[in-house]
């Protein structure tokens, strides 16, 4: 994991230092995102720093990808690969487009977003809970709870993902962290969440759901 600057940023994370607030302030990334999308003022450097609200204070966001697949799972899923649930942008550097994190109680794709989390340094890694939800015609969330270190493969997660009609749910999903942006920090986690078989107990089915999150300016204490 490339380490870079006094206050430990992780590459395309950008950890910052902590605030009197328990929130991070995010420091320059160096994956070319934005600002959040609450409408408050971003930050300087060259991600756009973390969204600011009202009370100047710094708001947590997030940029979510779920999507659903057959996975390993043959005949126990019969629902058609599909996105689950999307909150933001994430960077695309092949197609030279920055990041887009949405901040709480901000207005995104038709709907309103709510964004709570948090990444608690422990003795041996973080604890983490993450929650980011859409309201709307493109209505989803997703929930992520359990215990990280900053390498290898994380396992254990309690994880539930919902869009549409189908909210599949796992209590042993994993995460791990796919390329040199991703990583976890006091206040900030970027990472794959893998929840293989996902279970909708209402459909009847069990099915494998993958998300990308990212989120940032979590409570650290």
């Amino acid at each position: 994991m490339r380490l870079f600057f006094s206050c430990l940023i992780l590459a395309g994370v950008g950890i910052g230092c902590s605030s009197s607030s328990g929130t991070t302030t995010p420091a320059n990334g160096v994956d070319g995102g934005s600002g959040g999308t609450d409408g408050g003022s971003s930050g300087s450097g060259d991600d756009g720093g973390g969204s600011t609200g009202s009370d100047g204070g710094v708001v947590q966001q997030a940029i979510v990808q779920a999507d659903l697949s057959v996975g390993a799972n043959g005949a126990s899923c019969t629902l058609p690969a599909k996105s689950l649930f999307t909150l933001g942008t994430f960077p695309d550097v092949t197609k030279g487009t920055t990041a887009v994190p949405v901040g709480d109680q901000a207005m995104s794709n038709g709907g309103t977003a709510s964004v709570s989390c948090s990444v608690i340094a422990n003795a041996t890694g973080f604890d983490v809970k993450l929650q980011a939800s859409l309201t709307g015609a493109n209505a989803g969330s997703i929930t992520v709870q359990g215990a990280v270190t900053s390498s290898g493969m994380q396992s254990g997660l309690n994880g539930v993902v919902a869009g549409g009609t189908n909210t599949f749910a796992q209590v042993d999903c994993t995460m791990s962290y796919d390329s040199a942006d991703m990583g976890v920090a006091a206040g900030r986690i970027w990472a794959t969440l893998t929840c293989g078989k996902g279970v909708d107990l209402k459909a009847s089915q069990t099915c494998q759901v993958g998300a990308q999150v990212r989120f940032e300016n979590c409570k650290q204490q």
